[in-house]
């Protein structure tokens, strides 16, 4: 990480236990740019930073989210618009950006949102909205996903850290791979 944080001075790291651990920066400035920083990964998984507050090492699952661009797919043409972008995102923790194609534009027909995105949570693959008298179905697709498991869902952890997949094979259910293979 210090190749990638650059900071003024070197600091150090502690672990405080699983997946768990703490950096002490020497200099206030460093310490904020890194907090400022978002979407930080670190062999292939997302690295969630916290200011630890004294005596307070807990991370709520509200504080367990990561940044992500989702694609939004197979919207009907007059609906490709911000304005929808903002609609849809409500699916997600927070909505922080939108972009869509400008009327007119050859940028496609894709609505982007960049969201926050809680990984206790299995992604959503889409969902069905009422575009006025009709129900339709579009697809949500993440980008530059790190650390995901097709079988439940969820960032984060592989097939031997599953609980979902886990307790499938303990009461003998085991579900196809939702999200592919």
């Amino acid at each position: 990480m210090t190749i990638v944080w650059r900071p003024a001075r070197p600091f150090s790291v502690r672990v405080l236990g699983s997946n768990l651990f703490q950096f002490l920066f020497q200099f206030e400035e460093d310490k904020a740019k890194v907090l400022k920083g978002k979407a930080w990964n670190f062999d292939g998984l997302y690295l969630i930073l916290k200011e630890l507050k004294k005596g307070n090492i807990d991370f709520t699952d509200e504080e367990m989210k990561v940044e992500l661009w989702v694609q939004i797919h197979k919207l009907p043409l007059h609906w490709i618009s911000a304005e929808t972008g903002m609609k849809v995102g409500r699916l997600f923790s927070n909505v922080i950006d939108v972009l869509a194609p400008g009327v007119g534009s050859n940028n496609g027909t894709i609505v982007k949102i960049l969201a926050e995105i809680r990984i206790s949570e299995p992604l959503l693959r889409g969902t069905k909205i009422k575009l006025v008298t009709e129900e339709h179905w579009i697809e949500f697709r993440y980008e530059n996903l790190l650390g995901f498991y097709f079988y439940c869902g969820r960032i984060g952890h592989s097939e031997r850290q599953c609980e979902v997949k886990k307790d499938d094979i303990q009461r003998n259910v085991m579900k196809t791979e939702q999200y592919g293979d």
